[in-house]
């Protein structure tokens, strides 16, 4: 696989910036919510390629039976990016400041009673929608994760 990034890394050069808060309320022993928002900044040399992202989430977690534990989240970006740029929209070139919205639907399950060298596995299934107004950066997909954790 060739390295793109020598041909392209001048236009692309740049910080990234990210912030998040992350409030946890717990409503009893065993059920919790998480609150979550975050700012995001690219910068790069072409201002295409540059942008901002706000974020935000809430999840709800529980402790089940039998060591199990499940979390669901859905979650929210928006980014907003800083130049305009020449993209093929309606079957003509047009020139347009690339906005994009990104839905994230979550569902972890663990067992912490199933222990792997002091790590606890866990499965996530999820759901991401990304709409966009450039539209070959529109995409939907469904992801397995699989991780491992340790729980303290």
């Amino acid at each position: 696989m060739e390295n793109l990034y020598d041909e392209y890394g001048d236009w692309l050069n740049g910080q990234s910036y990210l912030t998040n808060l992350r409030v946890l309320y717990y409503l009893n022993g065993t059920k919790y919510i998480v609150l979550r928002g975050g700012l995001g900044r690219d910068t790069a040399h072409d201002a295409i390629y540059a942008n901002w992202r706000y974020s935000t989430g809430i999840g709800f977690g529980s402790e089940l039976p039998w060591g199990f534990h499940i979390y669901l989240e859905p979650s929210f970006i928006w980014s907003n990016y800083d130049g305009e740029r020449w993209v093929v929209k309606n079957k003509t070139f047009t020139k347009l400041v690339e906005q994009d919205f990104t839905q994230r639907y979550s569902m972890s399950l663990s067992n912490n009673k199933i222990d792997i060298w002091g790590f606890v596995p866990t499965l996530t299934f999820s759901y991401t929608k990304r709409d966009s107004n450039i539209p070959n950066r529109k995409y939907e997909k469904y992801t397995t994760e699989f991780t491992m954790s340790q729980r303290f």
